[in-house]
């Protein structure tokens, strides 16, 4: 196939959708975009991840199947195919909860500290948040910033005061290079995990992201504010924090002026 190769030099894709763009033409092998059909996508699905879960296909497969099929029909290569994807069950939010957060807080010291109260309040994923170095850490306009990839452009954050103070406890001599020593998250997990065991607690670095769009959302914060908090380019993405609870749409329906109704009794319908 000819187009898979177009669309890359078109799109520039991460490195990660190359590998499963490379994956799903190796298994579809050579035959011709015209000639594919929904169901040879869900074939393929099936033979490249046996018993894998909805999700998993719709990321490895139909949507970067989808990329390239929408792109060949828009240059008038194949008719335009509608790629349905697997029904996949709606994502839950999982959020850190603050004494959660207070234990990792009162066990670590230093930079594992530091890391701790970044992901609480900063809300960046791990792999952003090792990458984000001191050249662009603004300390006294209390913003950071790093390249975000899958965006293909610069993003800046504010800090938050108490993420700041911390930073403004390493020594001025430390300030280079990387923020966080330790390279990426495989190597955070090797004291992270043992500590959380240790503890009896439920925590990953991605539930510390989930628990800021959580309590913006309770705060009353619009879904483009968590977008910007957690950079987002989806609206999508944040919509899953927009779960209201009972007690969120309670404090919100509280706010509607009272009606001044008058003490007549109100017709028999």
């Amino acid at each position: 196939m000819a187009w898979p190769r177009l669309y890359k030099a078109y799109r520039k894709p991460a490195s990660v959708e190359v590998d499963r763009i490379d994956k799903v033409v190796a298994d579809l092998g050579r035959q011709r975009v015209d000639e594919l059909t929904h169901a040879d996508l869900v074939a393929a699905a099936n033979r490249m991840l046996p018993g894998r879960a909805p999700a998993t296909l719709n990321r490895w497969v139909l949507r970067p199947a989808a990329a390239i099929l929408h792109y060949a029909a828009e240059n008038k290569y194949c008719e335009w195919l509608r790629v349905k994807l697997f029904e996949e069950p709606r994502p839950e939010t999982r959020a850190a909860r603050p004494a959660t957060i207070a234990k990792l807080f009162d066990r670590t010291e230093g930079r594992q500290r530091l890391l701790v109260m970044w992901l609480y309040y900063q809300g960046t994923r791990i792999t952003q948040t090792l990458s984000v170095d001191w050249p662009h850490v603004d300390l006294e306009r209390a913003a950071f910033s790093f390249y975000d990839k899958k965006a293909r452009r610069w993003q800046e954050f504010p800090l938050h005061a108490d993420v700041l103070e911390l930073l403004l406890l390493v020594p001025e001599a430390e300030r280079v290079g990387r923020v966080f020593p330790w390279g990426d998250r495989h190597n955070v997990y090797r004291w992270l995990r043992p500590l959380v065991r240790e503890l009896k607690i439920t925590f990953t670095p991605h539930m510390a992201r989930h628990a800021l769009g959580t309590r913006l959302n309770a705060d009353g914060a619009g879904l483009r504010t968590i977008m910007g908090a957690l950079g987002h380019q989806d609206p999508r993405s944040s919509l899953r924090y927009q779960a209201a609870e009972t007690e969120v749409v309670r404090a919100a329906t509280a706010k509607i002026p009272r009606l001044r109704i008058s003490g007549k009794k109100a017709a028999n319908p």
